[in-house]
C-alpha cells in the first residue's frame, strides 16, 4: 500500500445462523459454539454429556480476578481431583469470548460466583450442570423466591458456619451481598456434582464413588469420615 493509505477494514466476523433477526436462518447459542470451537479447530461440543463418552466429570471452575473470587478455590479444585474429576479454572476476563465459549462448553459441570459468566451456561451440552455459588448463606430460596436457568442447575450458598453463624435465615439482604468474595461450600458442591452431573450421577463407572460419597456424608452422628476410611 501506498505511504498515506488507510489498510482496508478487516471483514465484520461472520457466525453462521445469524443474525437473529433472521428466523429462518437464526439456530442461537449452537451455532455461536460451533463456530467458536471450529475457528479453534476442536472438535465439536456433543449434544448431550451422555452421549460424548467422557470417562470423567469435566469441572470447570470460574474464578476471578478481582472481585467475587472463591477463597477456597484451591482446596475446592484439589478435593474435585480426589474424587477423580477433570478439573479446569478458568478467569475468564483474560480470555477472548471464543475460546470462553470453547472452554466452557467442553464441560459436565459449571460452576463459580454469582456473575454474567455463568450466562455461558447456555453454551454447555443441554444434559450439563450449573452451580451457582453464593457469597452469603441465605439464598433467594430462603424467601421463596425460584431460581432456573436450565435442567440441571442448583444455587450453593456459602457454608453458614463459616460466614454467618450467629444469623437466622433469612437475614437482611446486605448478608447476600453479591460483590463480596466467597467460601465454597465443597460438600454441599459435592453433593450436587453426584445428584445432577450427567457422568458422575449417571455412568456405571461411577457407582463407587457415588456410593462411597453417600456413606462418607451421611453417617450417624454427622460426623463425615475420611473419604476411604470406616
Amino acid at each position: 500500500e501506498s505511504e498515506g493509505q488507510r489498510p482496508a477494514p478487516a471483514p465484520p466476523l461472520e457466525w453462521a445462523g445469524w443474525p437473529a433477526s433472521d428466523a429462518e436462518q437464526f439456530r442461537g447459542v449452537d451455532n455461536v459454539v460451533a463456530t467458536a470451537r471450529r475457528r479453534l479447530r476442536l472438535e465439536m461440543r456433543p449434544a448431550r454429556v451422555r452421549e460424548a463418552g467422557w470417562p470423567v466429570p469435566r469441572v470447570t471452575i470460574v474464578h476471578r480476578l478481582a472481585n467475587r473470587r472463591i477463597l477456597n478455590v484451591d482446596l475446592l479444585s484439589e478435593t474435585l481431583r480426589d474424587e477423580g474429576m477433570a478439573v479446569t479454572i478458568v478467569s475468564l476476563e483474560c480470555l477472548p469470548l471464543e475460546a470462553q465459549v470453547a472452554v466452557v462448553s467442553n464441560s459436565s459441570t459449571l460452576m463459580g460466583i454469582h456473575g454474567a459468566g455463568l450466562t455461558l451456561g447456555h453454551t454447555l451440552p443441554e444434559d450439563a450442570l450449573v452451580l451457582e455459588l453464593r457469597t452469603g448463606a441465605c439464598t433467594e430460596e430462603a424467601r421463596g423466591v425460584p431460581y432456573q436457568m436450565r435442567a440441571a442447575a442448583r444455587i450453593v450458598p456459602a457454608p453458614r458456619e463459616a460466614v454467618m453463624p450467629t444469623r437466622a435465615c433469612p437475614p437482611p439482604w446486605k448478608y447476600n451481598t453479591r460483590e463480596r468474595d466467597g467460601v465454597a461450600d465443597i460438600a454441599a458442591i459435592l453433593d450436587a456434582i453426584y445428584e445432577l452431573d450427567p457422568v458422575a450421577s449417571k455412568a456405571p463407572a461411577w457407582e463407587r464413588n457415588r456410593t462411597r460419597w453417600l456413606d462418607v456424608t451421611h453417617r450417624p452422628g454427622g460426623q463425615p469420615a475420611q473419604a476411604g476410611i470406616s
